[in-house]
């Protein structure tokens, strides 16, 4: 049975674009650590998008069904994120759409 930490990093990993690592105590970098505790460069994480919360919701759906209902959390967390992901875009759009119909109007507002 898979325990409920490493089934979370796994697809808090999918959304939030980190790879699962496991963690080596008996390895060392050489010449100390450099940027992370898995010895390779530090990099960015990748911005947080509804196709990757979807791509993790799918990944938590198939886990409830797979090994039980105490992994359902993860999927009604994931579908809130998902909401906000999208209303947030959608109040991108809008206000894009007011900049596009009233931006000629008032262009120092509109930073023009």
């Amino acid at each position: 049975m898979l325990g409920l930490r490493r089934i979370s990093a796994k697809i808090l990993g999918l959304v939030e674009g980190k790879p699962m690592v496991r963690r080596s105590s008996h390895r060392r970098c050489a010449g100390g650590a450099q940027g992370s505790p898995f010895c390779g460069p530090a990099k960015l994480p990748e911005p947080i998008t509804i196709e990757r919360i979807e791509r993790a919701l799918v990944y938590a759906a198939y886990v409830v069904v797979r090994y039980g209902p105490q992994f359902a959390p993860i999927v009604e967390r994931l579908e809130h994120e998902l909401e906000a992901a999208k209303k947030s875009e959608d109040a991108v759009a809008h206000a894009r759409q007011i900049l596009a119909v009233l931006g000629d109007k008032y262009p120092k507002e509109a930073g023009r």
